[in-house]
């Protein structure tokens, strides 16, 4: 919700000078090799961001899917670094784009983008701590352990596709390690809810 710390007045000007637009499933909003000039805000719908691995396979890096969430704001700081990586609209989506001298030249909202870039480097943290697991079990072990509620469940909201993308690994590994785990008494697996006993 990154334009929420505003004042009304400041919110308005920032609106007035950016463009909302609308895009189809799977619209490019930006391309790798794009150099940035705006900040990306979500009004509606699912954004991918994506990469390729060398051999030509689609790696999803982070979905975002609540409305006020930013993306691609790190390279708006890069002094004109292209982006590595790619955005696609997973489902229709209404984006808005504020140019950068418009963000640069609010207080409120640099000050709103440190907080962003301090969670967003907290979350990297964990996820490499995820990562650097020397096997699919201890990467789901770790993963359960960071993503449980208080019940102990996790409550996937991605497809199994996803989890494996984001877990590096592939979809048929990662239901066979969930059978095993669930065999072995670690998890209980009841659709999308992962339940660590």
């Amino acid at each position: 919700m990154l334009l929420e710390c505003l004042s009304l007045e400041a919110k308005a000007s920032v609106t007035a000078q950016s463009m909302v637009e609308a895009y189809p499933r799977n619209g490019v909003i930006f391309a790798r090799g794009d150099v940035p000039t705006q900040l990306h805000i979500l009004h509606s719908g699912t954004v991918t961001i994506c990469n390729y691995t060398p051999n030509g396979e689609r790696k999803v890096i982070t979905t975002i899917s609540t409305a006020g969430d930013s993306f691609g704001e790190v390279y708006l700081f890069l002094d004109q670094q292209p982006y590595e990586f790619f955005a696609v609209a997973e489902t229709e989506c209404m984006v808005q784009h504020i140019p950068k001298e418009v963000a640069f030249s609010n207080p409120a909202l640099m000050a709103e983008l440190l907080h962003l870039f301090a969670r967003k480097a907290y979350t990297l943290n964990r996820r490499v701590q995820v990562l650097s697991s020397p096997s699919l079990r201890e990467k789901l072990l770790i993963y359960i352990e960071q993503s449980k509620d208080a019940n102990n469940q996790v409550h996937l909201t991605g497809t199994r596709d996803e989890l494996a993308d984001w877990l590096n690994t592939t979809r048929p590994s990662l239901s066979r390690e969930l059978m095993q785990m669930q065999a072995q008494g670690l998890i209980r697996v009841d659709k999308r809810t992962i339940t660590k006993v």
